[in-house]
Parts: C-alpha cells; structure tokens; sequence
C-alpha cells in the first residue's frame, strides 16, 4: 500500500513538474496558420504610381522568401485606402479585426498614417512605415509605429550639415510648397545650417502646392549661396525655366528620388549638362556601390524590368525588417514578440545597415546625392555618406 502510495505520488510530481512547464512557455504558432502581412497604399490617388511601386517592393521581397518564412507560409493582403484617412482606418480595420494580420506595411501618405496609427493603439498592431515621415507619427500609435527611414527633419539636417561643411555654402533661401511635411524638412535643414554651424537663412517663400508660376517669388528672390528648393518632378522643367529667365543661378538643394526621379532628370538634362549645381538627400538610390546594393538592383531589374527606385527600396527594406523580426521569435507572431524583436533586429539592406531606436526611428545611412550620367542614364550617385545615423533631430 505504501508503494502504491509512493507511485501516485511520484506520478503527481511529475505531472505538476510537466505543467509549470507548459505553463511557462508560449506555445508554437502551427506551420498550417499563415504570417499575414497587410498593405495599406493610396492605389487611386494622386500618390497611385508611388503607391503601386510600394506593392511592387514589397512582392518582390515576397517572391525572395518564396513567400515562406520561419517555416509557415506567407499570405498577403493589399489594400486601398484611396489617399483618404477614413477610408484608411475603414480599411485597417478590416486588416486588423477580420483578417487578423501580423503586421500592416503602410500607409504610404503621412495624413492616412496619423489616422490609422491612432486606431491601431488599442490593438498595438506592429506598423512599418515605407516613407519617412515626421516624428509625431510614431508618437501618435501605441508604441507600434516604426519608421525604418526615419524624419524627414532628419534628412533636412544633414543636407543643412553637408551644405554648410562640404560645399561651404553661407546663405541660404528657401522656396517650397505651404505643408508641414516641407515645413519640417526646411526646419532640419535650418537647425544645422543656421542654428549649429551659423548660416545665414533667408525668410522662406511658401507657396500653394500645385504652383506653376513662380515669377511673383523669383522677382523678390535674394540671392543666396544655395536655393533649398522644393517641388514636385513633374513641374521642376518649367520652374527652371522660368528660374533662368529671371537670370537666377543659385545651386539647388532638394529631396531627391522621393519627388525628382530619373525621368524628371531627364526633362532637364540640359540644365544638368549646362552646369546647374544640385544636390539632394535620400536613404537610397540605386547607385549605391555595394555588393548587396548591386545584387539587389541587378535581380530587381531582372524581375520587374526596371531598376528600383527610393519607394521600392523601402518598401522592401519595411518587409525584410519584419520578416528578420519574425525569423528571430522563431515564428511567433504575437505583436509585442514582434515590436520586441523589431527593437532588436539590424539587417544589411540596399541601402546599407538598418536598425531602430526604442522609438521606432530607423539607424541608417543617409546619402547626399547629385545627378550624374550613368551609361546612357541620368540619376542621383552618392557623393557623400553619414552612416548609420538616428534620422531624428539630434538633442540641442
């Protein structure tokens, strides 16, 4: 009896030993239960083209994995939220109660970011931005937004730092469409420029977005050593033809890839060839001369059938870090393993190393950039790199 005794008891300590075991670990998510990744893109907007390469960058990672990652398969699911920041959250509401995904890639416009970033506090949905956007964005979520890219007052910064430092500019006047969006990106620019190393920065002129007559600015234009300039490709032809005819030749100083692609330097060739001096800002172009970068932009031409653009290049550098992030949790899925481990991850991307602070701001290299011709091509090439650097404002 007293064995009998010793053998239940044995058998109940094991058991109990066995379920403090269980109890302690999380159990593995079933290889048959796919990751789910949603997009968010402006497909029919006035940012669709941009929109589309964001799906394009992110399929073509996609297809790199074979759509399979830490042994469960891969499902993708695309959404339009039509540049509209209610259409946004309708649209992320689906991805997030009835789709139930993992991670929401998007939005690619920053006023359907702020919206949706707000929504998805409650259920703390890990989102990757593709763009980078202003600091307020990853404080308006839940401590769920991450920005692989960074601020766009960080990249005004180091252009203001490499203006002053590098090109020995000393003034400097400032012409661009009234958003916030341009407001920060000159406000960076301002901080090392004028405040840190003691440029002279003009008043700057604001004008409507869309503007195609420039001439009530360019009469009053002080002269400076650089003009930080702003607008959208399409429309940079015609305000340098109107610059030259008001005998205006002040180097420019402009977001490049984002807003002036290759096409648009090919409208004005003959400005670039004819001497304008122009240099811009950019995580990535596809000139980086890396292997990685090389590797990236030959399959990606392969594949798509043209080279990858800065869009792109996020696009797919937004997948990778999440996919890293998931690969490093062993395939779980659950939001708070995956923001945890994307506090953790640093990956050699296209654009170089990329990592996050505990802010979710991107560690990465930042490029000063100016047109070159390339084989029959004109395109930005890096002539300058602060690497690895925080693209927030530096603490004062």
């Amino acid at each position: 009896m007293k064995k009998n005794n010793k053998v239940v008891m044995l058998s109940a300590i094991i058991a109990l030993v066995l379920l403090l075991g269980m109890v302690g670990c999380a159990p593995a998510p079933s290889s048959t239960e796919p990751v789910k990744i949603g997009v968010l893109a402006s497909l029919t907007s006035w940012a669709g083209p941009d929109s589309q390469e964001v799906v394009a960058g992110v399929k073509f990672k996609l297809d790199e994995v074979g759509y399979e990652v830490a042994g469960r398969k891969i499902e993708l699911i695309v959404e339009d939220d039509f540049g509209d920041p209610t259409t946004g959250v309708d649209k992320a509401r689906k991805l997030v109660e009835s789709d139930k995904v993992d991670v929401i890639l998007g939005p690619f416009l920053s006023n359907v970011f702020y919206a949706v970033a707000d929504y998805t506090k409650e259920s703390r949905t890990p989102m990757l931005g593709i763009e980078m956007n202003s600091i307020e964005a990853t404080q308006t979520g839940g401590g769920n937004v991450l920005f692989h890219e960074g601020t766009l007052y960080g990249e005004g910064y180091y252009l203001g730092l490499y203006a002053y430092d590098v090109k020995g500019y000393r003034t400097a006047a400032f012409l661009y469409p009234d958003t916030f969006y341009c407001e920060q990106w000159k406000d960076g620019f301002v901080r090392a420029f004028g405040e840190e190393r003691g440029g002279t920065c003009f008043e700057p002129q604001r004008v409507a977005e869309g503007t195609v007559d420039y001439s009530p600015y360019l009469t009053v234009m002080k002269k400076a050593d650089v003009l930080f300039f702003w607008q959208q490709g399409q429309l940079v032809a015609p305000f340098l033809s109107q610059y030259h005819q008001y005998g205006l030749t002040m180097p420019l100083a402009t977001p490049c890839m984002t807003v002036i692609k290759d096409s648009h330097l090919a409208d004005i060739k003959a400005d670039i060839e004819g001497g304008l001096s122009m240099i811009g800002s950019t995580t990535y172009v596809w000139a980086i001369d890396t292997d990685t970068n090389k590797q990236f932009v030959d399959a990606f031409e392969k594949g798509c059938g043209y080279k990858p653009d800065t869009v792109n290049e996020a696009a797919y550098t937004s997948t990778s870090m999440f996919l890293e992030a998931v690969k490093a949790t062993g395939g779980d899925t659950s939001h708070d393993a995956i923001i945890n481990a994307l506090h953790k991850v640093k990956a050699e991307t296209p654009s170089g190393p990329v990592s996050y602070n505990s802010q979710g701001l991107g560690i990465a290299n930042l490029y000063i950039v100016s047109p070159a011709k390339i084989a029959d091509t004109y395109t930005w090439v890096p002539v300058y790199t602060y690497s690895e650097v925080l693209q927030d404002w530096p603490a004062k």
